[in-house]
């Protein structure tokens, strides 16, 4: 998971809120549709989706797998189901409790990891939360842990499944293909993997990210731990 920290909801969705608001009308997701901004039609949930898209450098905010509108949905970190039993429909729509998941609508269901395979599941740490960087470690042979056990079950198959064979070997191919492994076919060395650490979680121009920037960063930062204890010992 990266931390996402922008939460600035869109303009559609706060007019879409005020109108509901002014006519005493409920506010639940199942029943966002379109709203009129300057003359025009807007679609809302197409506005959440393209507003958290650019807040997560269009990464998934469970795997962080490269995503689009079209290979994405909105997801709840609160499940719907969850708001509405305890009648808080409100969360529903609340900006802070969504976020966007691959896959789209077409995948739900065929996936073996991540939010369709979580369901309604509670989850031990978002993507919210500033300590799910730390909270979560990402190891050089793809797989992910957390020392802290709510979240390791949170990891494994009992909520995402993050250490899906699929997802682990993926993992693992971008780290090789990035040289953040002494089994590389070419390794960095220190220096560039230092740097590597600092431009990886950096966004380009159009605002993307890298796949798995913090899976890589971490893998980056035992590669050079590796390094720097190979030196150590031929230095001995």
């Amino acid at each position: 998971m990266r931390y996402i920290e922008k939460n600035e909801p869109p303009q559609a969705l706060l007019f879409w809120k005020a109108q509901r608001n002014a006519a005493a009308q409920s506010l639940d997701f199942a029943e966002l549709g379109r709203v009129e901004m300057n003359g025009e039609m807007v679609d809302v949930k197409k506005a959440i989706k393209s507003q958290r898209l650019k807040d997560q450098g269009f990464l998934c905010a469970y795997t962080m797998l490269w995503i689009t509108a079209d290979t994405s949905h909105i997801e709840h970190l609160i499940p719907q189901s969850l708001s509405r039993i305890e009648k808080h429909r409100e969360q529903t729509v609340e900006y802070g409790n969504m976020v966007v998941c691959y896959p789209g609508k077409e995948s739900k269901g065929c996936i073996e990891f991540g939010a369709t395979y979580r369901g309604d599941a509670l989850l031990a740490v978002t993507p919210r939360d500033p300590k799910c960087e730390i909270l979560i470690q990402y190891h050089q042979n793809g797989t992910v842990t957390s020392d802290e056990p709510a979240v390791e079950r949170m990891l494994n198959e009992e909520v995402l499944n993050l250490n899906a064979p699929t997802l682990k070997d993926r993992r693992k191919d971008i780290f090789d293909q990035h040289g953040v492994g002494l089994r590389s076919d070419k390794p960095l060395k220190i220096r560039e993997a230092e740097r590597f650490v600092n431009s990886v979680m950096s966004q380009n121009a159009k605002g993307e990210l890298p796949p798995f920037c913090v899976a890589l960063a971490h893998a980056a930062l035992k590669h050079i731990e590796l390094l720097k204890k190979r030196r150590e010992r031929l230095m001995a």
